[in-house]
């Protein structure tokens, strides 16, 4: 059967350097970095709603545990559906995503990582993509 090759940007990145944690995602596809940037307004206004349950929850640590759990569980579902499957076990483990390091939230730490991989990604492409071009328009413009 006849079969076209061609590169889709797809790249497969370690987490925090160990090669058993790996994700994939195309850092110069347009529509992912759009639901990038939907999940992190998405994931801001879900840590505000849980903290304020989690205050709501008072002294109640049964109401607390149940607050936190439900938080975990929708904000790991929302970094989820950025990718299409399930990704947040292989980035986070037994971590909470709402976990605070270097002054942010996880997720937030991750889907900066992201952000600055696909910024960086644009700007190398952008810089291959004309002398490409131009190859091709010789090769097959008019002459």
């Amino acid at each position: 059967m006849p079969n076209f090759e061609f590169d889709t940007g797809l790249k497969t990145y370690t987490i925090n350097g160990d090669e058993s944690r790996t994700i994939t995602f195309s850092p110069t596809d347009q529509a992912f970095i759009r639901r990038l940037g939907e999940v992190y307004s998405k994931l801001e206004a879900m840590q505000n709603k849980w903290a304020q349950a989690a205050k709501d929850a008072g002294d109640d640590i049964d109401k607390l545990l149940k607050t936190m759990d439900e938080a975990e569980k929708e904000m790991r579902e929302a970094i989820d559906s950025v990718f299409g499957k399930p990704v947040c076990d292989t980035v986070f483990g037994d971590l909470s995503v709402y976990g605070i390091a270097s002054g942010a939230p996880l997720w937030a730490n991750f889907l900066f990582a992201i952000f600055d991989e696909c910024d960086k990604e644009l700007a190398a492409q952008e810089k291959a993509t004309n002398p490409r071009l131009q190859r091709l328009l010789k090769k097959y413009g008019k002459k």
